[in-house]
């Protein structure tokens, strides 16, 4: 069989692109994963119950259905796909990831991509006016799906970084930037001894508080303030998760920095982040550092971490592959 040319196969990557991000966002905007939980039905009784047109539908879903997101039987009935189950509301989804991805607001920046390239100038300031989390800080709306979007992929990491990490003789574990906690309560779950630490901003908090609960809640302290002027000591690991990559070498060295000046000599710093493999291997990394573009950060090389711990006065020990796309990078202090 001859190989496919070289103009189809980037028309085929072009078009893919843009034409399942627009489907993917309408089927999990309009609830499509959530009329199928019972079971296979046409796009006419889809379409009815989540106010769409029919015909318009029926081609969407046939398009996903060719990517495995849904399926379609002989009797032109759609039903569910392990995919496609995670476009559905509730636990274990990827709904909020999906919606925002489609949405206007979250596109008009992308408008900009092509100036920051060119300029260097932070893209999401120069589309919205503000810098992404001045934005999100004035549209409490999308700051929520933001962050339903952001536990989403943080159940996604924390399993696989609990079951990559052993959290050998660390009595006390502190999440900095912790979010509502999800990681912390994973890593908390899965190591019933240990005491948790969460520590976020003052805004944040209150949403930490609603979220952890029972004997999760009774062994986490919850610590309000400001990582680049201190983060809270005592603790034998702390916790980074998707927390450099929003912010340029300087700042994430003052982070860092923040962390070495508190750590007990025998504490490690857990880095968690998808590290950029070398060379021309697609990676899941490599596509969120366009992202990071988009917003002002970066995604880095494990020489380009082990040069940012060594400013902040730590040393890289290791950098662990997990089952999600993200990586354990450990660290201690520099003797």
């Amino acid at each position: 069989m001859s190989e496919t040319p070289a103009e189809v196969q980037l028309l085929t990557t072009i078009s893919r692109g843009v034409y399942l991000t627009y489907s993917i966002y309408a089927a999990a905007s309009l609830g499509v994963a959530d009329s199928l939980r019972n079971g296979p039905r046409t796009a006419e009784e889809i379409a009815e119950e989540v106010g769409a047109h029919a015909p318009a539908l029926y081609r969407v879903l046939r398009t996903l259905a060719s990517e495995g997101i849904f399926a379609a039987d002989d009797a032109g009935r759609f039903e569910l796909t392990d995919q496609g189950r995670l476009l559905g509301s509730g636990p274990e989804s990827l709904r909020a990831f999906a919606v925002i991805m489609g949405e206007s607001w979250h596109h008009q920046a992308w408008g900009s991509f092509l100036h920051g390239l060119r300029t260097g100038d932070n893209i999401w300031a120069h589309a919205h006016g503000q810098t992404f989390f001045e934005y999100f800080a004035a549209h409490p709306d999308r700051a929520k799906m933001f962050g339903e979007m952001m536990s989403e992929l943080s159940a996604i990491e924390a399993a696989g970084v609990v079951t990559a990490y052993p959290f050998t003789g660390i009595e006390t574990v502190a999440d900095i930037g912790g979010g509502h906690g999800l990681l912390l309560s994973t890593v908390l779950n899965r190591h019933p001894t240990m005491r948790g630490i969460l520590f976020e901003l003052p805004h944040v908090t209150p949403r930490a508080e609603k979220f952890l609960s029972g004997e999760i809640a009774a062994r986490t302290e919850i610590v309000s303030g400001d990582m680049f002027e201190s983060v809270p000591a005592g603790a034998d690991a702390y916790l980074l998760k998707n927390i450099l990559h929003d912010w340029d070498d300087d700042r994430a060295v003052a982070i860092l920095s923040q962390v070495r000046r508190v750590m007990k000599p025998d504490a490690k710093v857990l880095v968690l982040q998808d590290v950029i493999t070398p060379g021309n291997a697609p990676s899941y990394g490599k596509l969120l550092d366009i992202m990071m573009i988009l917003i002002g950060g970066r995604e880095r090389t494990r020489p380009e971490y082990e040069r940012l711990f060594e400013r902040a006065g730590l040393r890289v020990t290791a950098v662990l592959d997990t089952p999600a796309p993200i990586h354990v990078i450990e660290g201690v202090m520099l003797p």
